[in-house]
């Protein structure tokens, strides 16, 4: 019996060459960009979620900045209020020690009372003021002729007063330059300091907190609260 001849397989033979294929496996381009794609996509996701939380942050701090502002409101409203019950009283006791320099300056004697009492002394002063001209006043004094309008003022000051005569100029001079820095209150009155005690006002003021017996007053500088 004849041996037939092999016949060609419809594939290839094990020993033939096979093509080259990718099979389905990316090749290292297609995985490179597609690690580079996943990449920004997680940052820009981490950008997100930082952005999120800073606008949370935000508005956190908006309604905490909301209540401090309203505090805050509150608070210069009592200050206000404060400055305006303690600053007549120390205005009216700094008045007697301009009167009483207005006096050593021209050689007018002070005179001794045997009365001490408020009344007796409102009288004094008042009567003192009474005898201080104006007459060569910036030449006498040194400064300018409009103060003698607080001497003309004075009895008012005094017809008010409610308290005893107090030394209390280093606790005006902080009043002044804690609630008045910058007003025309601070102008007016800061500028009699160098002329009754030959200090400025800051200097005298500097003395308040070592003053015994006073309780020192919160530095909040404010432009004129007082109006």
């Amino acid at each position: 019996m004849s041996q037939e001849e092999p016949r060609d397989l419809p594939f290839p033979s094990p020993t033939s060459d096979i093509p080259s294929a990718s099979f389905g496996i990316p090749s290292n381009d297609v995985v490179a960009k597609s690690t580079s794609l996943n990449g920004e996509n997680t940052q820009q996701k981490t950008r997100q979620e930082a952005v999120e939380t800073f606008k949370k942050k935000i508005e956190d701090l908006d309604k905490e900045m909301t209540i401090m502002r309203k505090e805050i409101e509150e608070l210069y409203a009592w200050l206000a209020a404060e400055a305006k019950g303690r600053f007549r009283p120390l205005l009216e006791n700094f008045l007697i020690l301009f009167i009483e320099t207005l006096c050593g300056r021209r050689g007018i004697p002070i005179p001794d009372t045997a009365c001490n009492e408020l009344k007796c002394q409102k009288a004094k002063y008042v009567a003192l003021a009474s005898t201080i001209e104006s007459r060569n006043w910036e030449a006498d004094y040194g400064i300018s002729i409009m103060y003698h309008e607080v001497v003309l003022a004075f009895p008012n000051y005094m017809l008010a007063k409610t308290s005893n005569f107090q030394r209390t100029e280093a606790e005006f001079a902080k009043d002044l330059v804690s609630y008045h820095k910058g007003s025309p209150k601070y102008s007016y009155w800061g500028a009699l300091f160098p002329f009754c005690l030959g200090e400025t006002v800051e200097k005298v003021a500097s003395r308040f907190d070592d003053t015994p017996g006073r309780e020192e007053i919160l530095a909040f500088e404010m432009e004129d609260i007082v109006g």
